[in-house]
């Protein structure tokens, strides 16, 4: 296979210039000795997005709204990452997310239909892994990449559990019980955690007033509490995972 993808490699460098040529022959280089991140399937387009001094550009959010592309994206940031940081801890939490994106990238087929708000998420993380890259001193940069693989862990076990391909949602029920007796009438509020670290936000709302109520989202771990419609005041927050498999789930949340 590598003399024939070498010689491939030879016609189509033969008929570009100098420099695109060269790019060629850099990617060859890696992908024979196993250092490139991806093998041959981002192969196309990465000569472009080489910087003048020759570190990869990371692909641009705004330009990865495709499932398969944010998937390869996130890898990109963590094989950059465990090259970044020098700990032990990093570099395996690293591999272990690496392995957990290798399995949404098996479980994801062209024809399944993936949701804006799990694509969405899947964004989350992927900001969460560039704060790692951007970030000056290992500490924050740690708390970025593992606040990434949690969520990614998430996601990927939900995948293997619950038998189903990417993009699986779950219908997450909530009550608001003071005491014995249900309290209706009351917003649900929720934050995807992986806000904390990434940026502040504007929290979402259940599409109806508590309850029961309920809501369907992407696994991974969210912030959910309550708001009374009239006077504003809140409950507490709580913070909730949802995935494991399961389909849907039941959640109780503190009244204001």
């Amino acid at each position: 296979m590598r003399r024939s993808l070498t010689a491939c490699l030879c016609s189509i460098s033969g008929g570009l210039g100098a420099r695109s040529s060269a790019r060629t022959w850099c990617v060859l280089t890696l992908v024979l000795t196993g250092q490139f991140p991806f093998g041959i399937s981002l192969f196309n387009g990465w000569g472009d997005r080489m910087q003048s001094g020759g570190e990869p550009k990371p692909p641009a959010i705004s330009a990865v709204s495709d499932v398969r592309q944010t998937l390869y994206a996130l890898r990109d940031r963590l094989w950059r990452i465990s090259q970044k940081l020098t700990a032990i801890d990093a570099r395996r939490m690293a591999a272990s997310a690496t392995a957990d994106v290798n399995e949404l990238v098996r479980s994801w087929t062209p024809t399944a239909t993936v949701s804006s708000d799990y694509v969405a998420s899947l964004h989350l993380s992927l900001e969460s892994l560039d704060l790692a890259l951007q970030s000056k001193q290992e500490g924050p940069a740690f708390l970025a990449l593992q606040a990434a693989a949690d969520d990614l862990r998430i996601k990927a076990d939900h995948c293997r559990k619950a038998g189903v391909g990417l993009g699986g949602m779950v219908t997450v029920i909530v009550r608001t019980r003071k005491g014995q007796r249900e309290q209706r009438n009351l917003q649900v509020l929720y934050l995807p955690k992986l806000t904390e670290v990434v940026k502040e936000t504007e929290p979402s709302q259940f599409p109806s007033f508590s309850s029961p109520t309920s809501h369907t989202l992407p696994p991974g771990r969210y912030l959910m509490w309550t708001r009374e419609p009239q006077s504003q005041m809140m409950g507490a927050r709580s913070m909730v995972r949802i995935g494991d498999g399961r389909k849907t789930v039941e959640w109780e949340l503190p009244v204001p």
